[in-house]
């Protein structure tokens, strides 16, 4: 197994190339950095599994946790809900314990029936600008010319 680290491999590998030997010693040479690289290669290929099974699994634990997040604020809701319902009821306006203080604040919203009727001056038009990079993709790729954008080829390490 080797001790060397991937960038000194990669230096091996380029020494190798620059040296002046007869073709014979340059295959064994070569040879020897290019098991070093498979060996690190598949090391490297363990670790970027492994993270990536964390990353899927941290995934699941944010929509875990969203889903009790979630509960949580829907019961919070519902026995505010219930308290204010029975306390309303029983037409007490002020609640007082050891530990807490409840009473009522008036407010005032809006309720939209029926948003076609309202009149054009209550209303706000957003407009949302959007780029289509696949459309884009397919202009360029049948030889059209889109100013401010360019097509780039990348090589993408594929593990499998």
């Amino acid at each position: 197994m080797s001790d060397l680290k991937l960038y000194e491999i990669k230096k091996a590998y380029m020494d190798v190339m620059n040296l002046d030997v007869d073709e014979e010693t340059l295959k064994m040479a070569l040879d020897a950095v290019q098991v070093d690289i498979k060996e690190k290669a598949n090391n490297i290929g363990y670790v970027l599994r492994t993270l990536e099974a964390e990353e899927k699994a941290y995934d699941a634990e944010i929509d875990r946790f969203k889903a009790l997040k979630d509960s949580a604020k829907a019961k919070a809701e519902s026995i505010k809900k219930y308290l204010a319902e029975t306390l309303q009821d029983m037409e007490i306006p002020k609640l007082s314990t050891e530990h807490f203080k409840f009473s009522f604040r008036k407010s005032e919203s809006v309720d939209v029936l029926d948003p076609e009727l309202i009149p054009d001056d209550y209303k706000t038009t957003k407009t949302e600008i959007r780029i289509s990079k696949t459309d884009i993709k397919k202009a360029i790729k049948n030889g059209e010319s889109v100013v401010g954008a360019r097509l780039i080829t990348r090589q993408n390490l594929q593990i499998k």
